[in-house]
């Protein structure tokens, strides 16, 4: 409505009139292209997540529409899905605060409740959540105790603060989330609880280089006080003393050398092979360039995968056994470190 306001001497204002008590909206985008307009917006307003942020640290707007999109599918608006969503270790997760929040408005949730059990900081202090569905007999309890904190390596973990600083709402936390995650699963869309994913190891999903497995050996050029050859088993042939002239006689023709008798061409693929690389120094040196990088490797899998594959492997295996036993002996232990460093009861 416009008011209009006549006062003598003065020429005719017109106002806008205030008005209160309509309901409020959120600006909703209507396709890709709008909801990238919309985090572009955010981003530059400063009030992106920073879980939404790249690997530099940046916020990502490809990120932030994600989160956008995934918040719309559960019907929340644009900021409200932002502060309610985040990304963690590349999946949408929600807050513990924001999965109560769906249980709740979806007017299906008959009970709640939540206490805790045993001595307060002792093993046994274990918080509960009671959670009851309409149209579902059963009541859903889930518990969370300090044993299974300490089983699970978060209780007094100087790296996890919120567990130092505040263990009593972490625990409780825990067990109403497992609640949730059971009996109101198809609420969630699939979605992860943030403080569970936060407190799983974040993991390299950069495929690793292993194309070095089928390389050629490198050429290592001999030494000048090496003149020697190498054998199958690596140890090299002594090398031969200089032996000086002997004096020739005078007037005593020399008998003619036979001319060289050109060697025979090797008949099978594996002598050929092997006459090619007669300097086994080269394998050595190829095994100590494969262990340094099967070192590099982050996923024992990958590397027992890529070893098995490497024809430059199976070679090595018939031509120098001792280089062989070098690269698999290194892969047997990279392999053992990563399996204890991923299994969770170590």
């Amino acid at each position: 409505m416009i008011k209009t306001e006549v006062k003598p001497g003065l020429t005719t204002a017109t106002k806008a009139e205030l008005v209160a008590g309509d309901d409020v909206k959120p600006l909703l985008p209507r396709n890709v292209e709008e909801a990238f307009r919309m985090a572009q917006l955010i981003i530059k307003a400063g009030l992106a997540p920073a879980s939404y942020s790249d690997k530099s640290g940046s916020p990502d707007p490809q990120m932030v529409v994600a989160g956008i999109m995934k918040g719309m599918e559960l019907g929340f608006p644009p900021m409200t899905a932002l502060a309610t969503i985040a990304i963690i270790n590349q999946r949408a997760c929600v807050w513990g605060d924001g999965a109560m929040a769906l249980v709740s408005r979806s007017n299906e949730l008959e009970s709640y409740k939540d206490y805790f059990t045993g001595t307060q900081g002792e093993d046994d202090w274990t918080a509960v959540c009671e959670l009851r569905r309409k149209g579902v007999a059963d009541t859903v309890v889930r518990k969370f105790s300090v044993a299974d904190a300490k089983r699970a390596k978060l209780w007094a973990h100087p790296k996890k603060r919120p567990w130092t600083e505040y263990p009593q709402r972490m625990l409780a936390a825990r067990a109403r989330s497992w609640a949730i995650r059971d009996l109101f699963a198809d609420k969630l869309s699939g979605l992860s609880i943030a403080e569970e994913a936060q407190d799983l190891p974040i993991k390299d999903i950069t495929p690793p280089d292993t194309g070095f497995l089928d390389d050629e050996p490198k050429q290592i050029e001999a030494s000048a006080e090496y003149t020697g050859s190498a054998t199958l088993s690596g140890d090299a042939e002594p090398a031969q003393e200089p032996q000086e002239p002997e004096p020739e006689a005078p007037d005593t023709p020399q008998p003619q050398e036979a001319p060289e008798t050109p060697p025979e061409p090797a008949e099978t693929a594996g002598e050929q092979l092997q006459a090619d690389l007669h300097d086994q120094s080269e394998w050595q040196a190829w095994a100590s360039d494969t262990i340094g990088r099967i070192m590099a490797m982050k996923d024992p899998k990958t590397i027992e995968k890529k070893l098995a594959e490497s024809e430059k492997l199976i070679h090595c295996k018939n031509i120098h056994p001792t280089a062989y036993e070098r690269v698999m002996g290194a892969a047997r232990a990279k392999v053992k470190q990563l399996e204890e460093q991923n299994d969770p009861t170590t």
